[in-house]
C-alpha cells in the first residue's frame, strides 16, 4: 500500500497514512501553546491513550496545547490542559479551532 495523506476531520492536522504495521504519524498542525477548543465533551486523560480520566472539558471550552502530539490506541492525543486544571492528553479529533 502506498503511502496517503488523510485530513483529521475538523483539526487541521494532516497524517501519513501506511501499511497496518506503520503508525500514522503527524506531520502539520497545531503547535505548542496553540489555544483550541473542543467540538464535544472531552476527558482530559493522565496519559496518553486510554487513561485515567482526570477531568472533563465541556463542549466548547478551551484546551492550551504545552507538549507534543503522538499517536498511541488508535489515535493522535495532544498534550495540554484546561482552564487552570492539570495537563492531560486528549485525543486530536476533539480539538477545533487552533490558533
Amino acid at each position: 500500500m502506498t503511502l496517503a495523506a488523510v485530513a483529521v476531520a475538523g483539526s487541521g492536522v494532516l497524517v501519513a497514512a501506511g501499511t497496518a504495521s506503520a503508525a500514522p504519524t503527524v506531520t502539520a498542525g497545531p503547535s505548542v501553546q496553540s489555544l483550541c477548543n473542543t467540538n464535544q465533551n472531552t476527558w482530559v486523560r493522565e496519559d496518553s491513550g486510554f487513561t485515567r480520566i482526570l477531568y472533563t472539558i465541556p463542549r466548547g471550552g478551551g484546551f492550551r496545547l504545552t507538549g507534543k502530539i503522538e499517536w498511541k490506541a488508535g489515535h493522535n492525543w495532544a498534550q495540554g490542559h484546561g482552564n487552570n486544571d492539570p495537563t492531560g492528553w486528549v485525543p486530536l479529533e476533539n480539538l477545533t479551532g487552533c490558533h
